[in-house]
């Protein structure tokens, strides 16, 4: 349901937002709304790691040590991100001059207003995803995530309607702040409803979790990076190096094709705490069934919707954006076979994210993607968007090969276990479909 909601987001807004904002405002709030993925990076990687720690730890049935790692990646976390807020205060008491340094092309008071609101928004976020760590270490991982995602629909009323009815950016970002705190602070309440013993504080904090966390947490650290680089840093080149039209095009394109990534990590991550136990436990047999079922999953929408969207992607733009943004087959080609590459080596880095090994594949992510985030300044703005799409698909199709080569040379799990791992799905998947048959055929 959470997926459906995003991607149902992403596509209503759309038509929504350039309709209250118009094309090129449009385009401005598309680059103040990176904010939230680059304040993500304050929390150092460390959330990802300690969310891995805490489930292998949960699974073993230590408890003091779940609540020793989760205490003191929050102080930490919270210590990172309050240098930040203090920061986005001092930008709006000292507004003017720092406006006067700024692209005047798409950043006016209002504006920049919001991207200081949008500061508060994302350390709302990022604190109420380090709570997930709770839901997810217990087994809760679907209360967790429906509680978490419901967040969006919420926020996306908000939006729209502040857009629609008033239209100042400032007032659209105060909504979605205000219903992200509320969201965080009832999402807490509902964890110590399940776990009472896990609160957030500081009497079970210990340095050295923070230490033993720190190899696996740079690494995560680098994957937050090269995501901000290659998903919105490519976005705020474009805007500087071309415009802010043609940033919605491509933004708006790059939404479109990457729909089908986010049904398709439905499994992963799903599947992660689970593989994560398994792992610990050392259960082979669950794992070698949790891969193969990653992997023909990924394979089975991702394919399909790459080709799908090729053929027909430029009139679904048009469409949405009321025929005010005009895409091209090239450059759905080039982001389809991008959004394709990526659900392909993102599920199975998940094998080696499970056990906390994201620092063998981590580091090569991030020159790639650096080398992606500012490919726009070496093309001509007559073909950009095109040449940038095709420099992020190169990118993305290398990093298949790494990480399978990595995996291989990580895992423990044979091509026989995979085999079998596969034929047991299988088999599950028949028994299931015997199953819903009969039960709507009257039998028990």
């Amino acid at each position: 349901m959470g997926q459906i909601w995003v991607v149902a987001i992403q596509v209503l807004t759309v038509p929504l937002l350039t309709l209250g904002w118009g094309g090129a405002r449009y385009g401005a709030w598309l680059m103040i709304s990176t904010i939230p993925t680059y304040v993500a990076i304050g929390s150092a990687g460390f959330g990802t790691a300690a969310a891995i720690d805490m489930t292998r730890n949960f699974a073993t049935g230590d408890r003091d040590q779940v609540l020793r790692t989760f205490q003191s990646v929050w102080i930490l976390i919270s210590l990172i991100l309050a240098p930040i807020l203090i920061g986005a205060g001092v930008l709006w008491l000292f507004r003017e001059p720092v406006l006067r340094l700024l692209p005047a092309s798409f950043m006016d008071e209002d504006v920049f207003a919001a991207a200081c609101i949008l500061v508060v928004y994302s350390v709302a976020a990022i604190e109420m995803y380090y709570l997930n760590a709770g839901y997810q270490c217990s087994g809760r991982y679907a209360q967790g995530t429906f509680l978490f995602d419901l967040a969006y629909p919420l926020e996306a009323a908000a939006l729209v309607a502040a857009c629609l009815l008033d239209g100042r950016m400032i007032v659209a970002a105060l909504a979605m702040t205000s219903v992200r705190v509320v969201a965080l602070l009832a999402y807490y309440l509902r964890l110590l409803h399940y776990e009472p013993w896990m609160k957030l504080g500081w009497s079970h904090a210990s340095l050295a979790v923070v230490r033993r966390l720190a190899h696996p947490a740079l690494a995560s650290l680098s994957m937050t990076v090269s995501s901000a680089l290659s998903l919105e840093g490519l976005v705020l080149t474009l805007g500087i190096v071309v415009s802010p039209t043609a940033t919605a095009i491509f933004a708006t394109t790059r939404t479109v094709t990457r729909v089908p990534l986010s049904f398709a990590r439905l499994v992963s991550r799903a599947t992660l705490p689970e593989m994560t136990a398994a792992f610990s436990t050392g259960n082979k047999r669950l794992a070698a069934n949790l891969v193969a079922l990653n992997l023909a999953f990924t394979t089975a929408i991702a394919g399909p919707a790459a080709i799908v969207f090729i053929a027909v992607g430029p009139f679904v733009v048009d469409m949405l954006s009321h025929h005010k943004l005009k895409s091209n087959f090239l450059l759905f080609a080039g982001l389809s076979l991008t959004a394709f590459f990526q659900a392909t080596w993102a599920t199975v880095s998940q094998f080696l994210i499970a056990v906390n090994k994201q620092q063998k594949f981590a580091y090569q992510y991030l020159v790639i993607s650096a080398v992606v985030g500012m490919s726009p300044l070496l093309f001509t703005a007559s073909s950009t968007n095109i040449r940038a799409s095709l420099v992020w698909c190169l990118g993305e199709a290398l990093m298949c090969l790494i990480v399978y080569r990595v995996w291989w040379t990580e895992t423990d799990l044979s091509l026989d276990d995979l085999v079998e791992g596969w034929r047991s799905i299988v088999g599950d998947g028949r028994r299931l479909i015997r199953q819903l048959v009969g039960s709507v055929g009257g039998s028990e």
